[in-house]
C-alpha cells in the first residue's frame, strides 16, 4: 500500500493499483525493447503485487493507527512469506515464463531475508532450483532471463515514481533506473506532460490512469476499520501524458 499525507486527507494506493499502472505503461514499450514472450510479461507486471491485502491486517497501521506506506511496513517476515508463496504459485498457473519473471522479482525483493531465516532460506533455495528448471524448459541462459526481468523491474520503478509523485512539474529530471539495457532513463514533467529520454515506446503520445483512494479520516481504532473506509471511499482516476520529447 502506497500512502502520502495531504492537507486534508491519506492518499492511499493499493499496490494492484500500482501494478496495473505499471501494466498501462508496458504496453506502449517499443517491441525491440520486449523481451520475446511480450503476452507473458505483461502478465506478470500486472500481477507482481498480487495476495497483498494490507487493510486486512491492523499491522498496517502505526501506533497512532495512521495507515502505514509500505516502505514504513512493519509487517513480519512470515506475512511476507506468505505472499510470495501465493504470488510464484499462482504465476505458475499462468505460464512458465511469467512464473520465471515473477521468481526473479521475489529474489529481488526478499533475498536478504534468507540470511537470518530459516523459511526464507528455503523458499529461496527453492526459487533457485525453480528459475533454474524453467530457464532450462524454456532455452533461455540466465542472461537472457535476467533481460526479461529488468522490463519488469523498470516499469515497476516507472509507476512508483508516479504514485509518489516523485517527479515535480519543474523539469527536473527524476532517474528510473538503468534497468533495460543497462541504459539510464530519466523521467521528467513540465506543464503536466511527462517525458522520458532516452524514449522506450513506439507511441509519440500516450495516457496511463491510476486509481486513488483519498481517505479523510486520520486514524483508525482496528484494521477492520480501516478495511471498511477503504471499501466505502470512492476512487479517483489520475491521468498520466507522457510525449516523446521532440513532439512537445
Amino acid at each position: 500500500m502506497i500512502v502520502t499525507r495531504t492537507p486534508t486527507s491519506y492518499r492511499v494506493i493499493v499496490q494492484q493499483a500500482h501494478a496495473m499502472l505499471a501494466t498501462q505503461a508496458a504496453l506502449h514499450l517499443h517491441p525491440d525493447l520486449q523481451p520475446r514472450m511480450w503476452a507473458d510479461t505483461l502478465i506478470a507486471i500486472a500481477t507482481h503485487d498480487d495476495h497483498q491485502h494490507p487493510h486486512d491486517h491492523g499491522e498496517y497501521l502505526d501506533a497512532r493507527g495512521a495507515p502505514v506506506d509500505f516502505e514504513d511496513d512493519p509487517e513480519p517476515a512470515s506475512s511476507h512469506l506468505r505472499q510470495a508463496r501465493l504470488v510464484v504459485q499462482s504465476s505458475g498457473l499462468r505460464s512458465g515464463f511469467t512464473q520465471l519473471l515473477i521468481i526473479q522479482h521475489m529474489q529481488f525483493l526478499y533475498s536478504h531475508y534468507a540470511e537470518h531465516n530459516e523459511q526464507w532460506h528455503e523458499f529461496m533455495d527453492f526459487l533457485n532450483k525453480q528459475s533454474l528448471h524453467l530457464q532450462a524448459t524454456l532455452d533461455m541462459t540466465p542472461a537472457q532471463a535476467h533481460e526479461s526481468y529488468e522490463v519488469l523491474r523498470f516499469f515497476d520503478r516507472l509507476s512508483l515514481i508516479l504514485c509518489r509523485e516523485e517527479c515535480r512539474d519543474d523539469g527536473r529530471e527524476v532517474e528510473v533506473n538503468t534497468s533495460i539495457r543497462d541504459v539510464q532513463y530519466m523521467l521528467s514533467q513540465e506543464n503536466k506532460v511527462y517525458t522520458i529520454e532516452p524514449w522506450p515506446f513506439y507511441k509519440d503520445e500516450f495516457e496511463v490512469q491510476l486509481e486513488v483512494r483519498h481517505i479523510r479520516e486520520l486514524s483508525f481504532v482496528s484494521g477492520d476499520a480501516f478495511a471498511k473506509a477503504i471499501t466505502k471511499t470512492p476512487v479517483t482516476r489520475e491521468s498520466f501524458h507522457f510525449k516523446q520529447p521532440s513532439t512537445q
